[in-house]
Order: structure tokens, then sequence, then C-alpha cells
């Protein structure tokens, strides 16, 4: 049998952007990564199987690694789109500080 899925922690980087920077990252979450990442950035959003849960994702500790993933599709591979014809390295950086700031949310209310 193939072992149970175990998540990787919740260990979120220092939100170091101002809340009008996350207030527009959360608009732009909804439009281009709910759908399947899920509200709040919790994963499932294709199912109990959908993508990630970028709360927990590394790629949230780096901005540069952030754009390779969002903007270059360094993950297009695994099925993860590109999106540097519709978000650039500045929406970028207000999406990464949405998921952080739901991250740091989730860790304060108690998610390993």
């Amino acid at each position: 049998p193939k072992p149970a899925y175990e998540a990787p922690p919740l260990d979120p980087p220092p939100l170091t952007e101002p809340m009008p920077v996350v207030d527009k990252g959360a608009g732009m979450f909804t439009r281009y990564c709910q759908r399947c990442h899920g509200a709040g950035a919790s994963g499932g959003g294709l199912g109990a199987a959908g993508p990630a849960d970028l709360r927990r994702s590394l790629f949230i500790q780096d901005q540069a690694a952030f754009n390779q993933v969002v903007v270059d599709g360094q993950l297009k591979h695994n099925g993860m789109a590109k999106f540097g014809d519709e978000v650039n390295p500045v929406t970028a950086k207000a999406i990464r500080a949405y998921i952080v700031y739901q991250a740091l949310g989730a860790k304060k209310a108690g998610a390993k």
C-alpha cells in the first residue's frame, strides 16, 4: 500500500509587505490561483487530490523562487501553469504576500 500523504510543516516566512499589497494579492490570487489552489491558498481546489496547499510551499520562502514558478513556469512539467503573460513580478509579489499572510494566520490559529 502507498504510504499516507503527510503535509509539509507550516513554516511561513515573515510578512514583509504592507496590508494594501496583501489586499491586492488577495484579488490576484482569487483571479489566477484560487480555482486550483483553493480558498485561502489551502489547497484542494480541484478536489482532495488537487494542487498544493500553498501556505506550506517552500516557494513562498523566497520571492525569486516564487517568481520562477508563477511568472517563468518552472513547474510547468508538473501541471503548474505559467502566468508570465498575466502576472508580472510586481503582482507576483502581491500574490506571495497574500499567501504568506494566509500561512501566518493558519499557524496562529494552531495549524501545524
